[in-house]
């Protein structure tokens, strides 16, 4: 519920163990660990991660517009992702190509809402903007790196439990995902990744199902009773499935993507590779995607 009408305060360690609680008002008084939780859950406050202090007792109004965008943006989401599984099985026609600008059009309009979404918090760390607020930008900032570091911890100790042994499934995190290995579960249940069909286990997707509910529960269980978030909104789901994939650096790799947010799929997705940035010419594109 980060907002500028309700941050109340925000907490710095005072090294000893304790906290210096500080008012929006500029008062300031020491407490202890015990105080702040007792004060959380007494007034309703959330703290972020960077200590950063605001009431659930009323919605705000920047996470209210946030909310009305992102429902709209899931909504034009999710038909686009059904008219997209329409479109794999559906023969050449008329009909297919109009389907097919419609589900252009959602992808579109959907992006810019997520843009849309984005600057609006971004927004709040431009000083020139009337609602400038540096806290609630940091905040976004830790609360999103903490989650996904969090999440990370949670599919190991998922995996460590499924395996019966210490497991560690990382292979690349990013800003917002995070990409993890079913290797040492494949070997555990004897299960392949592809069929002979060439088509995706069925099994993969129901491990994928459990991990992602595990995470869910784990992440809303973490945010409810260390950070004192109300209504957590915050959630992960599978998008690419991929048997392979090659990562070169950060923010540079290609995925060999079979299932792309539940549509089946035969394609490299690339990020950060030449053929993604604009620097490289439009004509040399196609040739690069040959050898890749």
């Amino acid at each position: 519920n980060m907002s500028n009408e309700t941050k109340v305060g925000s907490i710095l360690p005072d090294g000893q163990g304790g906290f210096i609680l500080t008012s929006v008002s500029g008062k300031s008084k020491k407490i202890t660990k015990d105080d702040l939780y007792r004060i959380m859950r007494e007034k309703q406050v959330a703290c972020t991660p960077n200590g950063i202090l605001f009431s659930q007792k009323k919605e705000g109004i920047m996470p209210a517009v946030v909310s009305r965008i992102y429902n709209t943006r899931k909504t034009a989401k999710k038909e686009m992702l059904s008219i997209e599984k329409e479109l794999v099985d559906m023969p050449d026609s008329p009909e297919k190509e109009e389907k097919r600008k419609k589900a252009e059009f959602l992808n579109l309009r959907q992006y810019l809402m997520k843009i849309n979404i984005n600057s609006l918090y971004g927004a709040l760390c431009e000083k020139h903007f009337v609602l400038f607020d540096i806290d609630i930008g940091s905040s976004i900032t830790t609360v999103g790196r903490t989650v996904i570091k969090s999440a990370q911890r949670f599919l190991d100790e998922f995996a460590t439990n499924y395996c019966g042994k210490e497991v560690h499934t990382e292979v690349y995190g990013d800003t917002d995902s995070r990409y993890f290995t079913i290797t040492e579960m494949m070997k555990h249940d004897n299960q392949p990744f592809l069929l002979p069909d060439n088509e995706i286990n069925p099994w993969v997707f129901e491990l994928s199902k459990k991990m992602e509910d595990f995470v869910n529960e784990k992440t809303t269980d973490m945010l409810k009773n260390k950070y004192g978030c109300a209504k957590p909104t915050l959630s992960f789901k599978t998008e690419s499935v991929a048997p392979t994939g090659l990562w070169t650096a950060k923010k540079r790799y290609i995925v060999y993507c079979r299932s792309d947010e539940g549509v089946p799929c035969d394609e490299f997705h690339y990020t950060g590779i030449d053929i993604k940035r604009s620097t490289c010419p439009k004509k040399i594109r196609p040739l690069i995607t040959k050898v890749a």
